[in-house]
This record gives C-alpha cells, structure tokens and sequence, in this order.
C-alpha cells in the first residue's frame, strides 16, 4: 500500500494589501498615502517584498516629474535617473510619523535634486566670468512686453560693457537670493534659469499658475527692492 505524499503548499502572497486611489485628472491608480507608508515601514524592517512594491508603485510619481521638468536643461534619461536617486533618498529620509503625504514629501525631493544638478551643470558651463542668469533674459510674465532681466532690475547704465552688466547683475541677485525665502528662490530659478513654463512649475508644485505668477512677482520685488539700494552703479561695480 502506498504512502500518499503530503505536498508542501508555498503561500507567496506578501502578506499585506496595498490600496489605490483614482487620479481625477488621468484616471490612473495611484497608491494612497497610507499604503506607501505601509510599504516603507515594512521595508525599512527588513520586508523585500515590501521594498520591491514601494519602488514599482512609485514609478508613476517619478514620470510625473520628469515631465513635469522637461525644460531642464537635463535629458530626460538623466532626470530619470537623477529621480530614482531622490527617490530612494525619499524613501530613506521619510518620517513616517509626520504629517506631510509622501508623494508631496517625494516630489520636493526629486525636484530640489534635478534643480541643484540643473544649477550645476549650468554653473559649469558658464564658468569664468559668465554669470549663471543672463541679464537679456526675458521677462514675459509681467505683462510689461519684451522686458529683460537688466531692463526690470534697472540701475544699469546702457553703455556698460556685457561684462559689466553681468557683475552688476551677479551682485544684485546674489543679495536679493539671500533675502528671499528659499521656495521663491527655487521658482525663481526654474523661470528665469532653467526658462521653465510657468505651468510646469506649478505641476511641480502643485499649484496654480497665478500662485507661482504671484511668487515671481514678490521675488522681482525683493531684486529690485535691493537694486534701488545700489543707486550709485560704479559702486556696485567696484570703480
């Protein structure tokens, strides 16, 4: 009589339930706030399944910031990858007991990682005495037709040479930068730097146009609140 052979069942379920919710705007699932949560807690004590998950689920955030930031002056393999990176530091880096969602904690990352890569590789590509914002770039968003960096700073002297221009112009911003809050700063940077579209910044952080419109304006204010300061322009250029 034969021995029945009892087979060994092997239950590859994780363990654990991840939850969606629907985007309004595209239709897509996307994880919830407290199953990423979930995830990074589980992984973080040692789940690699939970691991695994978390970064499969998040990939459609990484897209979404990679196109939101197209006009970078980054190839979009490279925002990618840059993205991958701020992501797991994201990963790392998040309090799971605070009170921010982890996709707006995310994007903040990824989006402060690819600027300062993006202020780098501009920084290296105008070394010398090139200034990192150029005082002919335009200003389109005030309404006031083809202004200028120069022509909305004001107190330069229109028989500067380019070079002189520049120093004013690098003295100016370097002051105005240190007095302004550091989310200003940063869509300042996106605009007139990285000559990002104002619905692009803010897709990036998620808000409307008129409030980063709003943001830029209170940023020229603080540039030209400091400009009026340096009234005498051979001063300000050292003669």
């Amino acid at each position: 009589m034969g021995t029945a052979l009892e087979k060994e069942v092997i239950d590859f379920s994780p363990g654990y339930e991840i939850k969606y919710n629907t985007d309004s705007s595209t239709g897509r699932k996307v994880i919830t706030s407290e199953s990423n949560r979930m995830l990074i807690k589980l992984a973080r004590e040692g789940n690699v399944w939970a691991r695994e998950d978390f970064f499969a689920e998040n990939q459609g955030l990484i897209r979404a910031v990679v196109n939101a930031t197209r006009n970078l002056k980054i190839d979009a393999d490279d925002r990618t990858g840059h993205c991958q990176i701020a992501m797991l530091n994201a990963f790392n880096t998040y309090d799971l007991e605070g009170g921010a969602e982890f996709s707006t904690y995310a994007t903040l990352c990824m989006q402060n990682w690819l600027l300062r890569q993006a202020t780098y590789l501009n920084r290296e590509k105008r070394k010398g005495d090139q200034n990192t914002i150029s005082g002919d770039t335009p200003v389109n968003d005030s309404g006031e037709g083809d202004l200028t960096i120069l022509d909305m700073v004001g107190g330069v002297e229109t028989s500067y040479s380019s070079l002189e221009q520049r120093e004013y112009l690098k003295v100016i911003l370097e002051e105005a930068f240190a007095k302004m809050k550091p989310r200003h700063r940063e869509i300042w940077e996106y605009r007139y730097l990285h000559e990002m579209e104002v619905r692009d910044i803010a897709s990036i952080y998620g808000t409307t146009r008129q409030a980063v419109s709003r943001t830029l304006i209170t940023a020229m204010e603080t540039v030209r609140a400091v400009a009026s300061k340096h009234t005498d322009s051979c001063q300000v250029l050292g003669n």
